[in-house]
């Protein structure tokens, strides 16, 4: 695995890496298939992609999957975007589409990135680290040195970005533990990551009732914390729920069956407001992830927990 670091502008961020490439336009230019393994490695992102023109040859053919990139927005001082490799492509027609020539040579070098991630690591912080210069500026697109980019680790680690599961099996990162810092209080190193991840994974909804706004969604453990240390940050360990959904699933009010149905547990008192809440969903099956369904081993675990 590799790093590189790339100058952006907004307004190419905006046409190919914060939002997807039109699905019909990529086959258009590239073939169903090559576009169908992209979408396949991207899930609901989609596609998302970047390119250099001929002068950046070596820095294309440096490129390989599981490789990270470091995205660095013109005037933030800041890197701004993550991506890891997923594809790459030589197609002038395609690049002409989305990034309209400026200067005497097309963007023809294509890469597609998946597990886009918004970040704000500040530029003058990392380029240090890497060996640069305080003042090294990221002008062009350029692989990182790889004697201090080992020395660091990967940049998901180091700075807690989630990778989602597929491409974390590539790079054979499915070390799910984490543990707790002693504070003031106790902080739970890896949960942010893990919240996000499943969030993403969800589709940023409750999996039962739908809701999606954000301030309303929580990323619940079926194998809590306390009890799974060796599973605290496992994707197939959580599901997105509202607050609601998560407290009685938390507490035992509901459960899984096997196949992702709601149950409903017999401890609710018959004219209880909460089961005519619950009682809509019963039976449902639940709005799967793209990724890491529920495991059935830790739906398990929590129907013998709460007495189903």
């Amino acid at each position: 695995m590799s790093l590189f670091l790339v100058p952006a502008t907004r307004e190419n961020l905006e046409q190919s890496i914060e939002r997807s490439v039109d699905v019909k336009l990529a086959k258009k230019h590239l073939g169903n298939d090559f576009v169908e393994k992209i979408i396949l490695q991207s899930g609901l992102e989609g596609i998302r992609c970047w390119a250099v023109t001929k002068n950046r040859k070596k820095f294309f053919s440096d490129l390989t999957s599981g490789d990270e990139v470091l995205l660095t927005e013109k005037g933030t001082g800041l890197f701004t975007h993550y991506g890891i490799v997923v594809g790459k492509v030589i197609n002038e027609s395609l690049g002409n589409e989305l990034w309209p020539i400026v200067g005497d040579n097309p963007w023809e070098y294509i890469y597609f990135l998946a597990n886009i991630q918004h970040i704000k690591i500040p530029k003058k912080e990392l380029v240090l680290k890497l060996g640069y210069q305080e003042t090294y500026t990221v002008s062009g697109s350029i692989k990182a040195k790889n004697d201090s980019y080992g020395t660091l680790g990967t940049i998901s680690k180091n700075y807690e970005i989630p990778v989602f599961e597929h491409i974390a099996e590539e790079n054979d990162d499915k070390d799910y533990s984490a543990i707790n810092v002693q504070t003031g209080g106790s902080r739970r190193v890896g949960h942010q990551k893990f919240s996000k991840l499943v969030k993403y994974n969800y589709g940023y909804k409750c999996a039962i009732c739908g809701i999606s706004e954000s301030e309303f969604l929580v990323a619940g453990h079926i194998s809590t914390w306390a009890d799974d240390e060796g599973n605290r940050i496992n994707p197939a360990n959580g599901i997105c729920l509202c607050p609601l959904h998560d407290k009685a699933f938390e507490y035992g009010y509901i459960s899984l069956t096997d196949r992702h149905q709601v149950i409903i547990s017999n401890k609710i008192k018959s004219d209880s407001i909460l089961l005519g809440v619950l009682e809509v969903f019963r039976n449902k099956i639940i709005d799967l992830p793209v990724e890491s369904p529920p495991d059935v081993d830790f739906l398990a675990k929590h129907r013998q927990k709460h007495g189903f």
